[in-house]
């Protein structure tokens, strides 16, 4: 099989080796699950080095019925909000995320597809 038959390229599917790197919110949006949970998805882009251009998703489930894991969701996002200079968690505040740099944690892990990616957390770049 020659290059010309491949629909995608294997490698740009590999997990970012964990690690803690300069990114931004690529997007965001208020989601409703088939459930009917809402919940904000987030598609990080890493900014520089030999990852840059990379994106994980990140989903916070800001109405999950399990209040352990809503509460764990709603500290990530509200962490995310405040390295990027926001202080209030709305609707129109997920728009203001777009393009403001942040450092954040990437681990590594296995699902039942193979290795992937999960976001341990989020930090402000330092100087700002």
């Amino acid at each position: 099989m020659s290059n010309d038959d491949l629909l995608y390229d294997p490698i740009d599917i590999q997990p970012i080796p964990a690690g803690t790197y300069s990114a931004h919110v690529a997007r965001a949006e208020l989601v409703t699950s088939k459930a009917g949970n809402e919940y904000v998805a987030c598609e990080i882009q890493i900014l520089q080095g030999s990852q840059q251009g990379k994106t994980v998703s990140v989903n916070f489930h800001i109405h999950a019925k399990d209040p352990r894991f809503r509460q764990d969701s709603r500290r990530k996002l509200t962490r995310l909000l405040s390295c990027c200079g926001i202080d209030n968690v709305t609707k129109s505040s997920l728009q203001s995320l777009y393009e403001k740099p942040f450092l954040v944690e990437i681990g590594e892990t296995k699902d039942n597809f193979g290795d992937t990616n999960n976001v341990l957390g989020f930090e402000r770049l330092r100087g700002r």
